[in-house]
């Protein structure tokens, strides 16, 4: 694993970081290594042609760093702990964590993306209402809420859920959402 040189350039440092990343994390088919390697070697003080190969390969220190930092979810600080740790130069670790920065979020939604293959909520819309059916007539006529649910399953076409909801059934929707809400919290901290 060939480590990132001290006298490297940032610009060239920061066009590897975020070259490797788009390559090897978010997996874009718009760049490749060949591609990369090309663009590289033409900015001012690039390094060797081996030196590139060997800093943008999967094994190599700038991917390692990158996927450890996107399983892990790290944010800047833990990123730069650990590559302070690893011994890079503070200009360099500057440099990364510039573009992790600006890349982190499309990392973390890339992994959520790959990693949960069910139908997602797309969109929820709601209007209030007039309850116009229901078993009990004193309801008929009492306010209520419409609701519709757009969920997305990966690649096909939105599935459209309606219905309508009355003030209680409202309350405790709004309560368990509230508990949702707290366990999401306790999870992620």
């Amino acid at each position: 694993m060939s480590a990132i040189s001290s006298k490297m350039n940032s610009a060239v440092l920061a066009a590897m970081v975020s070259g490797c990343l788009r390559i090897h994390i978010l997996q874009d088919t718009r760049l490749d290594i060949n591609h990369l390697q090309e663009i590289l070697l033409a900015m001012d003080n690039a390094p060797s042609e081996e030196e590139i190969q060997a800093l943008l390969s999967k094994d190599g220190v700038i991917t390692k760093f990158l996927q450890k930092a996107a399983e892990n979810r790290w944010n800047c600080a833990q990123l730069e702990v650990e590559m302070k740790d690893a011994g890079i130069e503070s200009s360099s670790i500057e440099t990364f964590l510039n573009v992790w920065r600006k890349e982190e979020a499309k990392v973390v939604a890339h992994i959520r993306d790959k990693s949960y293959w069910g139908p997602k909520l797309q969109r929820l819309a709601w209007r209030v209402d007039i309850c116009t059916r229901s078993s009990n007539m004193s309801e008929i006529n009492e306010p209520c809420a419409v609701m519709e649910m757009s969920l997305n399953d990966q690649g096909g076409s939105p599935n459209v859920l309606r219905f309508e909801v009355d003030k209680d059934a409202l309350t405790n929707m709004h309560k368990q959402v509230l508990r949702l809400q707290k366990a999401l919290q306790g999870a992620a901290s």
